[in-house]
């Protein structure tokens, strides 16, 4: 089960119950576990050993490699969820591991979307500016939601308005792409 700030947060992100453990609320979150967080940047500390440091591509895939293989070897929790997502690298439903973003191309996930993507520039920055006063990241998002009740709402605010336009801007693009599709072939 979650029990730590950082769990009881994510678990409030994914709108799950107490009982969903911390590995499996993780997965659902696409959040990182802290363990995984803290060695991260270790490619980039053996500079002083001669050893050229790793980029940053590199040290997300060494990451989501140790996560997936954490995953894949936890036997004690997270079994259920561990059925329906097997592979941490594709959960979410209906999707591909390279799924492009529609508005920049770069590889379509949640942290992208919320701190990365140049289509929700102008909402991220109301955020920083009038909000919440810091430019949200992936590691300092459950820390500001859970300083206050208004950051909190601000930013569940921030979320579900990006997460919504999106949906509503990707299916308006879908009925373009099959109205064109059935255009050429009537």
């Amino acid at each position: 089960m979650a029990h730590g700030f950082r769990d009881k947060a994510l678990l409030r992100v994914i709108s799950g119950y107490r009982t969903i453990s911390a590995s499996a609320t993780q997965v659902v979150a696409e959040i990182l576990p802290i363990d995984l967080l803290t060695k991260k940047g270790e490619g980039f500390t053996k500079e002083k050993t001669g050893v050229p440091p790793n980029s940053e591509k590199e040290e997300r895939e060494t990451s989501l490699e140790r996560w997936q293989a954490q995953w894949t070897e936890t036997t004690e929790v997270a079994q259920w969820t561990k059925v329906l997502i097997p592979d941490v690298y594709t959960h979410r439903i209906g999707k591909v591991a390279e799924e492009r973003c529609a508005y920049c191309e770069h590889k379509d996930t949640v942290a992208h979307t919320m701190f990365e993507c140049n289509r929700w520039e102008i909402d991220r920055q109301r955020v920083k500016n009038v909000e919440v006063g810091v430019l949200l990241n992936e590691n300092n998002l459950i820390e500001e939601m859970i300083e206050s009740i208004e950051k909190w709402t601000s930013i569940k605010k921030y979320i579900g308005r990006v997460m919504k336009l999106k949906e509503a801007e990707e299916r308006d693009m879908q009925m373009i792409d099959i109205r064109r599709a059935q255009h050429l072939n009537p």
